[in-house]
């Protein structure tokens, strides 16, 4: 309440009289307080009740509908309040009909306590049309009131449920409805939906795709056989609320359900991945628009055109000049890839002629042949198949000698290198690692390197051959490398050819049994000297274990079919990147989901020694690391793991190791289990053979994918309330700010690219490529709940289907 007028006192002993004050607002209990300077203060408690009756208003039963000469459902009320809108009982109130020929009943209520004064009955007039009926007070202000009916044979009663969503099947309650769907034309918030079912008193429809705006009251239209609309406000919501809690991610995982949300909690940091589920891959794409409100012009910088990678191939050491072995890696990268295509092509073609898959016991599980004698020092010549030509009918003649034999490994050193004689420690160390950790591993995980030996050499061994015909020429320009050295132009270190496992009669070329082609050390010296020995080593063993895993992959696929299918190039590639990584958790003693990190000069393990030297250790598989931050994630929408971008790209290997290492980690299946399950697998390929081993669905297995690889190790209290947004073998935080910590520049901590925006009015139009999505990091101070609608680009229609939406709240 307050206190009007004047504050006029006349005090008689020691009483203060005020004068000229009213109380005015809402009747009921209140306290006044009295002051005076220096004296304490002193409260009173009063009780106000309504004043005199002034103002008429309607209370209920205006803007009816009802058949002519029916009641409408709703008695007409008026009420009575006084100045301060108090309810005021006593005062009669007049009802009268005005217009539309109808009549009334209880035409002379008088107001009740709560200050209303209902009329009885109102019947409209026997015409359509309109209806009035006045409600009158001797001179209170509002008086007369006007109520309104409308006389009509259709009318909208009821709507159900609630709140109606795109999709719902809502039922409209009312009269003079069409008998039949089709009679029925309804429109909701102006979109037409589909009637299901129709009676005269009922009808039942779907609610259609309505504008991506948030929660309001829209209009519900039903015009039934063209005789005119009746409406009715009803409260519609196309957006579907996402209250997310701190790790708590939303998995929108059709094109149904990702089309309209809003975040209704405030503030905060969301990623947000618009993902393509198409499993074949094309360089296209799919585009789309992502509006952070309906109709929003605001822009944020897209990125349509795929950047140049960024290059964050470190230096060995930090106090040492960049490495050209390190700088030459994507060019044999790309050489190995191209190889391996021409290889599953020329398989595709030719395996069934091969004479191979005799799918027996004896050759699954073919044990050493002892009784073939095999000495270091022994000349063994070797056909080196020339790959830059047809490798079935082209070779070098290598003339070798052996110098090491091992329980599964020989190996096989030109007589024309460099160092030829002179590093036969070198060699042992290699083929001792291959016979005790290399095959081991292989063996437990893919199959048996040498499956089909006994319709090849049937030695029982793994032969490597390291020539110095795969070096450039010395001193030559590597890209044209001369006579004799024809291969050290690819650039390779090592390969596999599958035209080792036929005969000479129908390829000339071939060895007839299991072979490994490498590089050799082409200068004496310690591990820093670029050619020793040491460092030859050093970076050979995982180029070993890569391509044998290959041979593993053919040969196992001839055992099971006969040659008739082989595994696709990404997952083939992805696997024998696998195989690095297994090798390297056997050198460290790792484990699978030990949340790998970085490494440090107090724990020397890991990508820590895989940039050093003095660790003296082996390479490891740090470049997927490496590929990682230089591709993927300077442009996640970009950089697929089904696939590349163009001839250059081959970012594959690291996004390809990524996916089906969380593939591994979150299946309920061994890791051993699933990637020997491939392997053998007769005749699936791709990602339908990943699914059927890992037991899980790509569809579901994608968008987490993505999220673990945006938010892994966020910080150190953050947990996804899905386990499997992470990746639990490896911490990627940790190891991308080892590297920064490393090398500064060009790294950075954490090397993600995001379009990053605000809460509030954005937009963002782009194209995803199947198999991987968009990483949008959303922001900042949030004043209201945050609509995200996607749709198609530069267009009011939904987006292509194959998109979907995943979101995680991370702060």
């Amino acid at each position: 309440g307050a206190l009007n007028g004047t504050t006029t006192v006349s005090a008689v002993a020691g009483v203060a009289t005020f004068t000229n004050l009213s109380v005015a607002g809402l009747a009921g209990s209140k306290v006044l307080s009295f002051s005076s300077s220096g004296l304490a203060p002193a409260q009173a408690g009063i009780t106000t009740t309504a004043g005199p009756a002034a103002v008429l208003g309607i209370s209920a039963g205006n803007g009816q509908s009802a058949p002519p000469n029916s009641a409408v459902a709703i008695a007409p009320a008026a009420i009575v309040t006084d100045a301060d809108g108090n309810p005021v009982a006593g005062t009669g109130v007049t009802f009268a009909v005005t217009s539309g020929g109808g009549s009334i009943t209880g035409a002379n209520p008088t107001s009740g306590t709560n200050g209303l004064a209902t009329a009885g009955t109102w019947t409209l007039g026997p015409t359509e049309g309109a209806n009035t009926l006045g409600a009158t007070a001797v001179g209170l202000t509002g008086s007369p009131l006007t109520f309104t009916a409308s006389g009509t044979n259709t009318a909208i009663a009821t709507i159900s449920p609630a709140t109606l969503t795109p999709g719902v099947t809502a039922t409209i309650t009312g009269m003079g409805f069409g008998a039949t769907p089709a009679s029925n034309a309804v429109t909701i918030d102006g979109a037409a939906a589909t009637v299901t079912a129709a009676s005269a008193t009922s009808l039942t429809v779907t609610v259609p795709s309505l504008a991506c705006t948030p929660a309001h009251s829209a209009v519900v239209s039903v015009n039934p056989n063209n005789t005119g609309a009746v409406v009715k406000n009803h409260p519609v919501a196309a957006a579907t609320a996402l209250a997310l809690a701190v790790g708590e991610a939303a998995i929108l995982s059709t094109a149904t359900t990702a089309r309209c949300n809003q975040l209704s909690n405030t503030g905060g940091l969301y990623y947000i991945s618009v993902y393509n589920s198409n499993t074949v891959y094309d360089t296209t794409g799919a585009r789309f628009e992502l509006l952070g409100s309906a109709g929003s012009s605001s822009v944020l910088a897209p990125s349509n055109v795929v950047a140049a990678p960024r290059v964050f191939a470190p230096r060995i050491n930090a106090s040492l000049p960049r490495n050209p072995e390190m700088e030459a890696r994507a060019k044999a990268d790309r050489a190995h890839v191209q190889f391996l295509e021409r290889e599953l092509e020329y398989l595709r073609q030719n395996g069934p002629s091969f004479g191979l898959g005799r799918n027996s016991a004896a050759l699954r599980n073919i044990a050493p042949v002892t009784t073939v004698s095999y000495a270091v020092g022994d000349a063994m010549p070797v056909r080196l198949p020339n790959i830059t030509g047809n490798s079935c009918s082209a070779w070098i003649d290598i003339a070798g000698r052996v110098a090491y034999v091992g329980t599964r490994a020989i190996i096989i050193e030109d007589n024309a290198n460099p160092l030829a004689g002179t590093i036969d420690t070198t060699y042992a160390q290699i083929g001792s690692e291959f016979d005790d950790v290399m095959w081991p591993i292989l063996e437990a995980n893919y199959g048996n390197p040498i499956v089909n030996d006994a319709a090849l050499d049937n030695n029982g061994r793994f032969i490597m051959v390291f020539t110095d015909k795969m070096n450039p020429v010395p001193g030559s320009n590597p890209a044209a490398s001369g006579p004799g050295h024809e291969l050290g132009a690819l650039g390779l270190a090592g390969f596999v050819t599958s035209v080792d496992l036929r005969q000479r009669s129908t390829c000339p070329t071939s060895n007839v049994g299991e072979y490994f082609y490498a590089t050799s050390p082409t200068t004496a010296g310690t591990i820093n000297t670029s050619g020793s020995p040491p460092r030859w080593r050093w970076a050979m063993r995982g180029t070993i274990i890569h391509e044998v895993k290959h041979i593993v992959s053919i040969g196992e696929r001839f055992f099971r079919n006969g040659g008739t299918v082989f595994e696709v190039s990404w997952l083939e590639e992805t696997t024998a990147r696998i195989s690095e990584e297994l090798y390297e958790r056997a050198r460290y003693s790792f484990t699978q989901k030990s949340n790998i990190g970085y490494g440090s000069a107090s724990n020397q393990v890991g990508p820590y020694c895989g940039v050093r030297l003095a660790c003296n250790n082996a390479r490891g598989i740090v470049r997927v690391f490496e590929e990682l931050a230089s591709a993927w994630y300077s442009g996640p929408h970009h950089y697929s793991p089904l696939g590349r971008i163009n001839s250059s790209d081959f970012s594959f290997y690291a996004t390809g190791w990524s996916m089906v290492r969380w593939f591994l980690d979150a299946s309920s299946n061994a890791e051993s289990a699933i990637l020997k399950g491939m392997t053998q697998e007769p005749t699936k390929t791709s990602m339908a053979n990943l699914e059927e081993k890992s037991g899980l669905a790509f569809a579901a297995s994608q968008p987490r994918w993505l999220l673990s690889m945006l938010v892994d190790d966020y910080t150190a209290g953050f947990a996804p309330l899905d386990a499997t947004i992470k990746q639990p073998s490896w911490n990627l935080r940790n190891v991308f700010s080892g590297y920064d910590a490393d090398f500064t520049v060009p790294w950075v901590q954490w090397p993600l690219v995001p379009n990053a925006t605000t809460f509030g009015a954005f937009s963002l139009s782009d194209r995803v490529r199947p198999g991987t999505g968009t990483a949008i990091q959303l922001s900042g101070a949030q004043l209201s709940t945050q609509l995200l609608e996607l749709k198609a680009s530069g267009a009011n229609a939904a987006a292509p289907a194959e998109l979907r939406m995943a979101i995680i709240r991370v702060q």
